[in-house]
């Protein structure tokens, strides 16, 4: 089976090259693999739990700015989050320009409250997209405010005028964060 780019066949190829030890030389991935597409952003979710604040989880999100003629001039980046499967398209998601620790995410939608789960703020960013000058090459923000135990969705979005681009949605699941000591007691 062949699929595009020849990757399957490739993998078999070079599964057998190394077994009997022979250097072969494959063939780049055609033009229009997914891997290769211009303009596409490649996103990146970690969870991890804080060391700063016991039993509080956070979100690093981490991509790469697209390198093509369609966004030049790209202007802006907004961080979508949902804790629904069809969130993003039923407009049950909140949206953050990430310029800067502190910032909260507002609903998508103006004048929807904001859904369960989501009162998320940024804590740190690194490389934002700063208006007039080159996108950095790559982007990372820390989130809190996560619940426990939910799946999280993920999607960046850049703009350069009229011209939009997204990502998929990535999927995160964040642990419970464990605690050694009751925080209602109170410390010696």
């Amino acid at each position: 089976m062949v699929t595009r780019g020849g990757t399957v066949a490739n993998a078999r190829v070079l599964r057998v090259a190394l077994v009997l030890g022979v250097a072969v030389a494959l063939p780049a991935p055609a033009e229009d693999d997914e891997e290769s597409r211009e303009g596409t952003i490649d996103l990146q979710c970690r969870i991890t739990c804080s060391v700063d604040q016991p039993g509080v989880p956070v979100a690093e999100l981490t991509w790469s700015s697209p390198r093509d003629n369609r966004l030049k001039g790209l202007a802006a980046q907004q961080v979508h989050a949902t804790v629904y499967k069809d969130g993003f398209e039923k407009g049950n998601h909140v949206v953050v320009e990430p310029t800067g620790a502190g910032q909260e995410f507002q609903p998508a939608a103006r004048g929807k409250k904001l859904p369960p789960g989501l009162k998320l703020r940024t804590t740190a960013v690194e490389g934002a997209v700063t208006r007039g000058r080159e996108p950095p090459s790559r982007t990372t923000i820390k989130v809190e405010g996560l619940e426990p135990g939910l799946n999280y969705f993920w999607r960046v979005s850049s703009r350069a005028g009229s011209q939009v681009v997204n990502t998929g949605a990535v999927r995160c699941k964040v642990p419970v964060c464990p605690v050694d000591r009751d925080a209602r007691l109170p410390q010696r």
